[in-house]
This record gives C-alpha cells, structure tokens and sequence, in this order.
C-alpha cells in the first residue's frame, strides 16, 4: 500500500496497528481516532523494531514542537510505508476543540497539510489535474451540500440558530460578514497570511462606506489563554456605528443569511459561505482558493485548474475525508454524520 491509497482507500479490514508521533493524540479528545484511521491499535513508536509492526504513520499537527515527527517520517521512509498527514475534520463535534469534545471527523492528505500553500498537498494535486469526477459524484456532493445548509451544520455545532439583537432586526444596509481565526493558527500561515492580511481585511470591509460590518469573533478566543486574529485590528474601527460586534455563539449558516457577502483570511467557515452561496473574499490562500470559486486578493497561480463547488467539496470533504458515528464506533458515510449532528442539534433545543 502506498500513500495515496492509505489516504484513499477505507477498507473492510482494520491495519492491525499504526504509528502516531506523539502519546498526546491518545487521550479522550481523541477516542475516534482509531475508528478513523480503520485501526485496531494506534501506536507511539520509540525504535525502528518498534516501528516495524506499523502498517502506516500519521503525523497530526504542522508544528514541530519535537523530534517526533521527524523520527516518524524517518521510519516511514525506511520501513517503506504509507504516511498522512492529518486534521480535524469538517465536521469535528457538537462542541468546539478546546471544549476536549472528541473529534468525529480527520482530514487526510499524502503530501502535506490540505490548508499548507506553500506546497501542493494531495487536496490540490487532484483539484488541479484532469480528473472528472461525473454526474454521480456531482450529484452527490450537491445533495451533501444541500444537507449541510439545510440543517446548518458545521465544524462546531454548540451554537444556536438565533441572531444576535445587533443583527436580528431589518437590514437598513448592505452587511459584510468578517470571520475572525484564532491568533496563531497554522491554517493562518499556511495561507500564506499574517496580521497584514487581517489588517488588510478590516480596511477593505470598512471602506465600503454603504455596508454594516458584522465581526464575528471565532468560538476558540473565547477559551482563556486563547486570543482573536481580528481583535487586535479593530482598535480604529471601535467607535465606528457601523460596526456590529459578535461575541456571543450563533450558528455560521444562520449568520449567512443576515450578510450580503462574506470577507475571510482563510477560516473553512469561508467555504461554508461558498456552499451557502454567498460572494466570498480570501485575503489568504486557504484550500477553497484560486479555483475560481471565490473572490482572491492573494494571486495564487499554481492552482491554473476552475472548479465547481461539488468539485472542490467532494476531494476535501468526501475522497480525502473521514467521518466516525459515535454511538456504533464504525466508520460512516458524510451523509450520515451530517444527519446524526443534526438530531443531535435538535435534541440540544439548538434549531429554529
């Protein structure tokens, strides 16, 4: 088995054991992630005999906080076996990470991290060949998106259906969505981002002198110790009327229906924009970028390929994506995730 097909390919038959870089991944937060790598036992190797045994290696995390991960990739390339990286998914639990929910869903990618530009991942490598994907495919994808915006479910899904006061009235203006990311988030600088970006964003936003700006601050800045990309950039606009400033939990798709248009860096919560059909703006170069899908301030032209929606959903979120349904401890279809979040949601009294 190579790379490719360890991302690829599920199987009905568990890999008696794999490698992971660090004893960290093993805890409660991460109870499914034997499930989702289709593995009887997940291991630490410490030695090359140790290693041996593994039929692949998965490195989570981009940072190398470490000697792990380069001694996994190490035993990799030795021992000849398949290597993934991996993330949370796009449909990651009812709480939010730092909530230590556990995670129901990983991305997978054979090159390199799915939101890492510097390099073409696996994600990008297929979006940008000659691949067709048929109507099957397409029709698919097409049903899973609208199943998604229909019952509005989303990476963290704790958050209510209700709008804001600021926002829940009659719209007097045009409003654009900014969506905020967690100061220091690898998906930040593997867009090729920083601060400017962020800067750059709000400037852009407020200079539309005919449009209310709806700041949503992200779930994780709220956790202590945790700070916002956006906060530290608003310092000019605080006293601005048009500024309307959201701190509290709403659901992503039920704040896409109050905007006329949608401003990110790179948050996947701007290809949820895209699936609700709205205009979206990257300052960044997140996987959802430069396929002709959304509006790019970043000129990004190793990806030559246009993509439809379907297209781009249906790599990310169904070839190179996994989902675990918690109450059987088996692997399940995207469909079945989605469905299974969205009773959960109405159960929570979460929906209108």
């Amino acid at each position: 088995m190579n790379s490719e097909s360890f991302c690829l390919q599920r199987g009905f038959r568990k890999h008696s054991k794999v490698g992971i870089s660090s004893a960290g991944w093993l805890d409660e937060t991460n109870k499914h992630l034997p499930v989702l790598l289709n593995t009887e036992r997940l291991i630490v190797p410490k030695h090359f005999g140790h290693a041996e045994g593994c039929v692949g290696f998965v490195q989570w995390g981009i940072l190398e906080t470490d000697n792990s991960k380069a001694r996994l990739r190490e035993f990799a390339a030795e021992l000849k076996r398949p290597l993934a990286y991996i993330e949370d998914g796009f449909i990651r639990s009812l709480g939010i990470g730092l909530s230590k929910e556990p995670g129901r869903s990983i991305i997978m990618d054979d090159l390199g991290f799915y939101y890492d530009a510097s390099k073409p991942s696996r994600l990008e490598t297929i979006l940008n060949s000659d691949q067709k994907f048929g109507w099957l495919k397409t029709r698919r994808a097409r049903r899973a998106i609208s199943l998604i915006v229909k019952n509005k479910v989303s990476k963290y899904n704790d958050a209510p259906d209700v709008l804001p006061e600021n926002i829940a009235g009659a719209k007097t203006k045009r409003r654009i969505l900014i969506i905020d990311q967690r100061l220091g988030d690898a998906s930040i600088s593997g867009a090729l981002a920083g601060q400017r970006e962020f800067e750059a964003m709000l400037k852009r936003a407020f200079d539309q002198e005919d449009a209310d700006i709806v700041v949503k601050i992200h779930p994780d800045a709220m956790t202590p110790g945790k700070l916002s990309a956006v906060s530290s950039n608003l310092g000019p606009y605080l006293r601005n009327p048009r500024l309307k400033l959201i701190e509290e939990k709403v659901n992503p798709y039920t704040l896409f229906e109050a905007v006329d248009e949608v401003y990110t860096v790179s948050s996947g919560m701007g290809f949820e924009a895209v699936m609700a059909g709205k205009p979206v703006t990257c300052f960044g170069v997140p996987y959802y970028a430069g396929w002709g899908l959304t509006t790019d301030m970043v000129p990004f032209p190793r990806r030559s390929k246009k993509r439809t929606v379907e297209e781009v959903f249906h790599v990310a979120w169904i070839m190179l994506s996994r989902y675990a349904d918690p109450k059987t401890e088996r692997l399940c279809s995207i469909e079945h995730a989605v469905k299974a979040m969205a009773a959960e949601r109405k159960a929570k009294g979460l929906t209108r």
